[in-house]
């Protein structure tokens, strides 16, 4: 067994749309990604995946976006604002994001990969992450 591990950091915004705390305020966080894949094979290599794929799929969907609920009416506001923005299903909660990326990585590597387990665990600040 190999486990890999990398760390990839992007900055966005989100709101938790409905949240009547500061939370449901648009505002930034500087995330961290750590994410950790088992596996028993390795490619002709000598990878289990090449971590610059990792942090660049993550990267081109997140860094420098704002990430809002596809019900959210500011999410079309600023598409047609041309900001850079990625709408997902439901609120872009630390918790549902790390599972998104886990998602993200089941795709990329499914084709080519042969691994066992795949563990995100998501920073959205110093003190707070979710994990999926």
């Amino acid at each position: 067994m190999v486990v890999i591990r990398t760390l990839v950091h992007f900055e966005s915004a989100h709101r938790q749309y409905g949240d009547t705390s500061k939370c449901g305020y648009l505002h930034g966080h500087n995330w961290k990604a750590d994410i950790e894949i088992d596996s028993n094979r390795v490619n002709g290599i000598g990878y289990v995946v090449d971590f610059k794929n990792i942090k660049d799929a993550i990267r081109d969907r997140f860094d420098h976006k704002v990430v809002l609920n596809m019900n959210d009416p500011l999410a079309d506001m600023l598409i047609g604002e041309a900001q850079h923005v990625e709408v997902i299903h439901g609120n872009p909660t630390c918790e549902v994001l790390a599972k998104i990326i886990k998602e993200q990585i089941y795709e990329m590597l499914s084709a080519s990969v042969s691994y066992d387990k795949i563990t995100v665990t998501l920073w959205e600040n110093g003190d707070c992450y979710a994990r999926a």
